[in-house]
């Protein structure tokens, strides 16, 4: 009888565990639902900063792997990771009609030093969204950034959603969902 008693607490515990993981996934896959039945609509005009630039461009239809940095993320941390993307942007420009486009939402406070740093380390074009209109057009991305990156074919339907640097398994679906987009190749 003492045995059970002991044991009454670890197993409310588990049981407790075991819902609260079962919702969160179910969450999860919710949200995923969600996004890839929508279209990512594109802020009509983005900041593109690259070198010693920073000019405002409108956005072209095309596939795009789009990588969201919102302003409640640490800007100085996003883009110190930044470089692992480097690899990326090379495949897409050499082998595919593609574009990768990093989309970064700093806080107003941070604007200026943020283009700096993206100036002086960066290979390629980041995009500054500085009213926050990428969420505003797309209240449909959640909130939970393993959502902010995200592929979509050229009429900006999502077609995967994860980061394609997290793994090889990440990448090799990646690759597989873009080789099947019209137009990509």
């Amino acid at each position: 009888m003492n045995c059970r008693c002991k044991r009454g607490p670890f197993l409310l515990l588990a049981l407790s565990l075991s819902l609260f993981l079962a919702c969160e996934q179910g969450g999860i896959q919710r949200d995923l639902r969600r996004m890839m039945s929508k279209q990512v609509i594109m802020p009509s005009m983005l900041e593109k900063v690259q070198r010693d630039s920073v000019l405002l461009c409108a956005m072209d239809a095309r596939a795009k792997c789009i990588i969201y940095i919102d302003s409640t993320e640490c800007s100085s941390c996003k883009i110190g990771h930044l470089p692992r993307y480097d690899a990326l942007y090379n495949l897409l420009k050499r082998d595919y009609s593609f574009d990768l486009m990093v989309v970064i939402s700093p806080k107003a406070k941070e604007r200026e030093w943020v283009i700096r740093q993206l100036q002086l380390s960066m290979g390629y074009p980041v995009y500054l969204d500085s009213g926050n209109r990428m969420l505003t057009l797309n209240p449909f991305i959640p909130q939970d950034n393993r959502f902010h990156c995200f592929l979509t074919d050229a009429q900006g339907k999502v077609a995967f959603v994860g980061d394609p640097t997290w793994g090889d398994k990440s990448n090799t679906y990646f690759l597989e969902v873009l080789e099947g987009l019209p137009g990509t190749e």
